[in-house]
Parts: C-alpha cells; structure tokens; sequence
C-alpha cells in the first residue's frame, strides 16, 4: 500500500504530513497521482489516526491536541472573552470557516454579534478537535 502525503513544501506547515490518498497497486502508478508538494511512501495507514513524519517518512499515531475552551457561552457585548488555550504555537484554527492564526497557544475570543461560533482545530499531527461558542 502507497501513501501519498503533503510534504515540507506545502506552504502550510499544520499539512506536512497529511495523507492525502492511500494508493494500492505499484509504485509506478501511485507515484503518477503525485501532485506538488506531496512525496510517497509504502506503509499501512489509517488518515484518521496516522500522519507521516516528513523527517524520517514514518507513519505516526495522531495525538490528543489537549486544546480546551474556558466556556461555551459568550455575552455578546464586545468585552467578554472566551479563551481557547493549550494550543501548538504556532497554529492555524477557523471560526466559522475563516482562518484565524494563533501564535501565542491561546485565542481570546470575544464578539459584539450573537450567534453561534464553530472553532475547527486541525492537524495533520493531531485528532481534530471542534468546539461551539453561543453568544447571546
């Protein structure tokens, strides 16, 4: 089996080590599905649970991320916060579909709009984890 997974030339580094397609047949042809940025290897993987460490081209186990949210529940008056901490520095989320970078491990988040905001925490290295903030 041939796993074909985003490399370190991939502009977005939480990819590196995706796998983007398990390919069963030779090598010649899983190799003819390579795009930029992806390389090969032959290992069984799971893309739920595995990544490839794009260091030694090993399949790895996804980790826990550990992220937690200090409350679901937001006073939408622009000055309440929420705090979504323990996260990877730096690192990539999206709330409500736009991406927001978080380069110090924990986002303050706080909003003057009510309405439900979804985080999506996601890694090639790590479980995804999602959490929902109501603000009212």
């Amino acid at each position: 089996m041939w796993l074909i997974y985003t490399n370190e030339t991939h502009p977005e580094s939480q990819r590196h080590g995706q796998i983007e397609l398990i390919y069963d047949g030779t090598r010649e042809a899983a190799e003819s599905c390579l795009k930029p940025n992806q390389s090969i290897v032959q290992a069984d993987a799971d893309p739920q649970v595995h990544w490839i460490d794009i260091s030694t081209g090993q399949r790895m186990d996804r980790a826990p991320l550990g992220a937690t949210l200090s409350s679901d529940t937001l006073v939408a008056d622009g000055f309440s916060e929420v705090i979504l901490s323990g996260l990877p520095v730096p690192f990539n989320i999206s709330i409500n579909d736009q991406a927001v970078l978080v380069d110090n491990g924990s986002l303050e988040f706080s909003t003057d709009t009510p309405g439900e905001y979804r985080i999506l925490c996601q890694s090639a290295q790590y479980h995804a984890e999602r959490f929902v903030i109501y603000a009212a």
